[in-house]
């Protein structure tokens, strides 16, 4: 079976506290292969690769994953970061492989990265991660456990952070009681 390269948006690394990481600045992403992951078989889209992709981000080296896997990717065409990404998603990319590494029951880097991929699909795609099948007799049992596991700690826990400060500034003003009173909260 040929293995299929799949088209994503580009999921930025990036830390937040909200619910949404908004694309508030523009960069634009080249794709230029496969990083770390290995190939696995999808029910409806037969052997691709399950992993991090090789790619610059304004001219900088960076590793990307996918999260579209029903479109073509086009090798060396710029993309656009125009879309806010989920903060499930978010959760997974700023808790797991490429941005840490060395945590609980981590798997071999490119092991890792096909698990991440993986829950990434669940949640952006619904892929069933217990579908996954081998490609080229590769046994993936491990990674599934491990995408399962992803993604159940993403549920429990991407709602949830930890803010070092929190600050409710309330200017001098003066106002009726029953009146609206202006003030910015900052929590970070």
């Amino acid at each position: 079976m040929k293995l299929k390269q799949l088209t994503f948006l580009f999921v930025f690394v990036l830390l937040t506290a909200s619910g949404l990481l908004q694309a508030g600045v523009q960069s634009t992403a080249t794709v230029t292969g496969t990083d770390k992951g290995v190939n696995v078989t999808l029910p409806a889209h037969g052997g691709v690769f399950s992993g991090t992709f090789k790619a610059t981000i304004n001219g900088n080296p960076t590793s990307l994953y996918c999260i579209d896997i029903n479109h073509n990717l086009a090798y060396n065409e710029n993309y656009q970061d125009v879309e806010a990404t989920d903060y499930t998603l978010a959760y997974i990319l700023n808790n797991y492989y490429p941005f840490k590494n060395g945590y609980a029951g981590e798997l071999s880097v490119e092991r890792e990265a096909s698990a991440v991929q993986l829950a990434l699909w669940h949640l952006s795609d619904g892929l069933d991660i217990n579908s996954v099948t081998s490609y080229g007799g590769n046994n993936v049992s491990d990674i599934k456990t491990r995408a399962l596991a992803i993604v159940a700690d993403a549920n429990l826990n991407a709602h949830s952070f930890n803010l070092n400060t929190f600050v409710i500034n309330i200017p001098a003003q003066s106002f009726a009681i029953g009146s609206p009173v202006t003030f910015t909260v900052k929590a970070f």
